[in-house]
């Protein structure tokens, strides 16, 4: 849709009003089709809130800093990434759209119980100071900054035990199936769920994800 403004005789900037009107006219035209999604749907800010959360969760805090915490310089990598962009423009997913994130919600409650009741198995490896060597797989890798500096957290899975490791990541993708040799650091606990914190990782690639 073209849309033609005509610029109030007094504007000395043409072209920023014109632009600040079209956005205008843009915004309130993706105020008025989010709100007929939210009164079509029961369950759009379910939705709404789920694509939120997966889109550009691949993102790290060095992402973000590099295109200046604007997310409309983000590559979008992802079908999420895709759809957020969308809604942000047009302000709802098309109902194609949002029945096919309702499939993959249901989908999600399902892995998530499925984990939960697996996590639940998970039990500590070995004694503190103890030096391990098995096979496991990559599950996530995820960090965070402090004052220090990023601290990298990789998660390991070796049947249902979970292993934790905090620091400089060791080598290996996301899904990688690997020989962890590692020293046994604490045996910890996270929402209930027994972790065996290691230290001093090293990896040797089995399967790649």
């Amino acid at each position: 849709m073209t849309i033609y403004v005509e610029p109030h005789e007094a504007v000395q900037n043409e072209g920023a009003w014109t632009a600040a009107a079209k956005a205008s006219i843009a915004g309130r035209a993706a105020a008025k089709k989010q709100r007929e999604f939210r009164e079509a749907n029961a369950d759009a800010d379910e939705i709404l809130s789920f694509v939120a959360n997966k889109a550009f969760s691949w993102a790290t805090e060095y992402d973000w800093e590099r295109v200046g915490n604007d997310i409309k310089y983000l590559e979008a990598r992802t079908f999420f990434d895709k759809l957020h962009l969308s809604i942000l423009k047009w302000g709802a997913p098309t109902q194609g759209q949002a029945d096919a994130v309702r499939r993959i919600i249901e989908q999600d409650k399902v892995k998530k119980a499925e984990w939960a009741e697996r996590d639940a198995r998970s039990q500590h490896i070995g004694a503190i100071g103890d030096k391990i060597e098995l096979e496991a797989v990559i599950y996530f890798q995820t960090g965070f900054s402090t004052q220090w500096g990023y601290t990298n957290i990789t998660g390991f899975r070796c049947g249902d035990n979970i292993i934790i490791h905090k620091g400089s990541a060791p080598a290996g993708s996301k899904g990688d199936r690997v020989i962890l040799k590692a020293t046994v650091k604490e045996h910890g606990e996270r929402n209930g769920v027994k972790q065996t914190i290691v230290t001093r990782p090293k990896t040797k690639l089995v399967e790649e994800a």
